[in-house]
């Protein structure tokens, strides 16, 4: 997760959902669909952004004597944390920072995608690692923060603000971590593993453009090292310059 002295806190976005789609054939009209979130509980659950479609409200619980915490506007933003276990879905609201339930039949999945990023050993080879984008300033102060799990081969890949030096560290990141530093080339420039709800910074001594954060031990049992490269496909956005930032050093 990224700190700074105006605290970044963690954003990791998703969607793992089923889509209900309808095909509509000839001249017969068919009603929209649209489909209803879903967090299917297994090993490979990750967190994923959900839009509500329709007014509902959030609840301190799953069941009828739950309290009613209040109605939230449609097309509001959400992001399921945990698999589901009955109608409702424990979220993370990023506009007030807190946790909550939600009626699963009034929201649909949202939010970027998972893609798949190459690593090539500088020995030969490479190894494919299943990515999500943190790029916005709320995704990079999300990051993985929360979230119990990852699945295997799974990494988010954060771009770095341009003219910034941030460290990071794992607040409120309960999954241990090791996070790859990467220049604007793609070139790792180091590595380091951080543990699970510590505050000690890691940073790889000069700047960088992005960094990779895997699930502790990933880059190693993969023979993924310094001076190996991260190939950046198109779908990768290049630093831009963030107003508002300084060049002092800024801890994630």
């Amino acid at each position: 997760m990224v700190h700074r002295p105006v605290v970044l806190a963690y954003l990791r976005p998703l969607t793992m959902v089923t889509f209900v789609i309808i095909l509509v054939l000839g001249s017969t009209a068919l009603p929209p669909v649209v489909p209803t979130a879903r967090a299917d509980v297994g090993d490979d659950f990750i967190p994923f952004w959900i839009q509500t479609y329709l007014p509902t409200n959030l609840w301190s619980g799953t069941d009828s004597s739950a309290s009613d915490f209040g109605p939230v506007p449609q097309f509001s933003y959400f992001r399921v944390v945990v698999p589901q276990s009955g109608p409702r879905l424990f979220v993370y609201n990023p506009l007030t920072m807190n946790y909550a339930y939600l009626d699963a039949s009034a929201a649909g999945p949202s939010g970027p995608f998972v893609r798949t990023l190459s690593l090539q050993r500088k020995t030969g080879g490479e190894v494919v690692l299943q990515t999500e984008l943190a790029a916005t300033p709320e995704a990079l102060e999300y990051g993985l923060m929360g979230r119990p799990t990852l699945p295997t081969d799974f990494g988010m890949l954060f771009v770095m603000p341009q003219g910034t030096n941030y460290s990071f560290w794992m607040q409120d990141t309960f999954t241990p971590l090791s996070i790859a530093f990467i220049s604007g080339d793609g070139t790792i420039l180091s590595t380091q593993d951080m543990q699970p709800l510590t505050r000690e910074l890691h940073h790889p001594g000069q700047p960088y453009a992005y960094a990779l954060e895997v699930n502790q031990g990933w880059l190693r049992r993969n023979g993924i090292e310094p001076n190996d490269l991260v190939v950046l496909p198109d779908w990768v956005p290049r630093p831009t310059q963030q107003s508002g930032t300084t060049t002092a050093p800024h801890e994630f």
